[in-house]
């Protein structure tokens, strides 16, 4: 039972990894689009703005103590907090970005 169970966790791990790397392969180039998704998932999770804008600034930390890019830690943590939310992310990420670049142009174009 414990083999099972250890297997179940393991694989649940390597699916918020695969997704999270997916997620960041879908906002590449898009760092704020991405910010911006982390925020509205972290509000959704009933987190205060204030407690998102303490992590959005403890990530910010790390990322620059890691010397990588805080796209990277973003998308782990999108993937840890909601792994179905940034599976779909990710999957519906190029209808979601054209949405969210389109509708400025739209909405000046009057």
């Amino acid at each position: 039972m414990e083999d099972i169970s250890r297997r179940i966790a393991s694989s649940q791990r390597e699916f918020t990894s695969r997704t999270a790397k997916k997620l960041l392969d879908a906002f590449k180039g898009k760092p704020e689009l991405l910010r911006n998704e982390f925020v509205r998932v972290m509000t959704f999770g009933n987190r205060t703005a204030e407690q998102v804008k303490e992590e959005l600034a403890r990530i910010e930390a790390e990322a620059r103590a890691l010397k990588v890019s805080p796209a990277v830690l973003l998308a782990q943590r999108i993937a840890k907090a909601d792994v179905g939310e940034a599976d779909r992310l990710a999957r519906e990420a190029d209808r979601l970005l054209n949405q969210l670049t389109d509708e400025p142009a739209h909405s000046g174009s009057a």
